[in-house]
């Protein structure tokens, strides 16, 4: 799982079971707090979820075990994202004129060469979006992690319970020993020539 993340780490003043003050929303090393996963990917899955401080299962999309907005479109080889290679991954959350509250989270796939125009999930109508404003008005931290060999990572590219998802088994041993994720900019969401981060997973 090649996962780039934010919590409110920034404003977590108590020592977490990892002598830290790391936080995210499934209370990992003790502490809860807001977390947005602009992504969690590998080459056969790709999840953007939005989870308030104690909603650890979130609301999410994407393609994998139980999302399917991205099926057909993701996948080593494929002719709109070919995760063999290094894509573009972007974010933004656009706001909601009334409310003064994030609508949703977009997220849009693209790669160089490709010009598939139906790449992009929609996180929206989630009930904690109020929370995550508060969250992300008050500055929260991007964190990177690569996790899961030894793990059941089936909730996140197993066939699901429509049998529709990418994996019908773990493969440890098919894991890159490294990601990288590069090119980042932080750009205003009305700013249609905004840069993209680039991963490679």
């Amino acid at each position: 799982n090649a996962a780039l993340y934010m919590t409110s780490l920034h404003q977590e003043s108590d020592v977490s079971g990892c002598n830290d003050f790391y936080c995210d929303a499934n209370s990992v090393c003790g502490l809860s707090c807001p977390e947005i996963d602009i992504m969690e990917a590998n080459r056969h899955a790709f999840y953007a979820t939005l989870h308030t401080a104690h909603d650890g299962g979130g609301h999410g999309a994407g393609y994998g075990a139980t999302h399917r907005e991205l099926e057909g479109k993701y996948a080593p080889g494929n002719s709109c994202i070919d995760t063999n290679k290094p894509f573009q991954v972007e974010a933004s959350f656009p706001m909601d004129a009334t409310t003064g509250t994030i609508r949703s989270m977009e997220v849009k796939l693209s790669q160089d060469g490709k010009k598939c125009h139906h790449s992009k999930v929609s996180v929206a109508g989630y009930s904690g979006n109020a929370e995550l404003t508060t969250a992300l008005q008050q500055g929260m931290t991007p964190i990177i992690s690569y996790w899961g060999v030894g793990e059941n990572m089936m909730w996140m590219d197993g066939p699901g319970s429509d049998g529709g998802g990418p994996c019908d088994k773990d493969d440890p041993g098919r894991c890159g020993e490294s990601v990288r994720f590069f090119n980042f900019a932080l750009l205003d969401h009305q700013d249609d020539d905004a840069g993209p981060s680039t991963v490679q997973v």
